[in-house]
């Protein structure tokens, strides 16, 4: 799953970051943890590639306890 983030909703660390986080957080592997398999970014967003998670939003399920 790639999801892209647009940089104006970022504070300007969070991109270099988030791109020097990827190779270490893809080596956790939990089922309750998503894992990050990439992240880069172009002028206008950051890209980050994820495994693909079934089941819906966690926030619509915490909701409905």
């Amino acid at each position: 799953v790639l999801e892209s983030i647009p940089k104006l909703h970022l504070p300007p660390i969070a991109a270099i970051l988030l791109s020097s986080f990827a190779p270490n957080q893809a080596r956790v592997n939990h089922p309750c943890i998503v894992r990050l398999a990439y992240a880069f970014q172009d002028d206008k967003s950051l890209h980050l590639v994820m495994d693909l998670m079934t089941g819906g939003e966690l926030q619509f399920h915490l909701n409905r306890l």
